[in-house]
């Protein structure tokens, strides 16, 4: 028998977006960058260089650069 314990959870709001985009690496890219134009905010975030890499779930820069290799292969030397 599975004892349970009587626990508080606060509840949160998690929105979630996806996007799919065709084309080249360099159409991707260019799409990419016209949509975090248009977000408040958008352009100062994608440029700052303070991404929080651990609020992300990346634990090295090394980490993201390959995942973002696995998710569109060629991105990476577009950067």
């Amino acid at each position: 028998m599975i004892k349970m314990e009587n626990r508080n959870y606060d509840l949160q709001n998690v929105n979630f977006h996806s996007l799919f985009l065709e084309g080249t690496q360099y159409e991707v890219g260019q799409q990419m960058g016209r949509m975090i134009n248009k977000l408040p905010g958008g352009k100062e975030f994608a440029t700052s260089g303070k991404i929080d890499l651990k609020k992300l779930g990346f634990k090295s820069f090394a980490q993201l650069w390959d995942y973002s290799e696995e998710c569109c292969p060629g991105i990476t030397q577009e950067i």
